[in-house]
C-alpha cells in the first residue's frame, strides 16, 4: 500500500500502467486496467501472442503481472528485477 499520495502513482499496479504478463509462453505486454479489492489484476493485452489476442482483457493473481520498468535483458535472456 502506497504511504502517501505521491507514492500512489509510483507503486505498482496502478491502473494504465505498462506490465507483462509472465505466462509459459514467455512475457506478455499489457496494461493494467483495474485492481479489484482481492489483489487480482484486470489487464488488457496489447499485442498478438500464443494464447493471447490484442485487446483482450484477462484477469491474474499478483504475482502473474510484472512492471515493465523491473524487466531487462542480460545476455539475450530476460531478467525480471526486484
Amino acid at each position: 500500500m502506497p504511504s502517501t499520495d505521491s507514492d500512489l502513482f509510483t507503486a505498482f499496479p496502478y491502473v494504465s500502467a505498462l506490465a507483462y504478463v509472465d505466462s509459459f509462453g514467455g512475457l506478455v505486454p499489457c496494461r493494467v486496467e483495474y485492481v479489484e479489492p482481492d489483489g487480482r489484476i484486470a489487464v488488457r493485452i496489447t499485442a498478438d501472442r500464443a494464447g493471447y489476442r490484442k485487446g483482450e482483457v484477462c484477469t491474474f493473481v499478483r504475482t502473474s503481472v510484472v512492471d515493465r520498468r523491473k524487466v531487462h535483458v542480460v545476455g539475450g535472456q530476460y531478467r525480471i528485477r526486484p
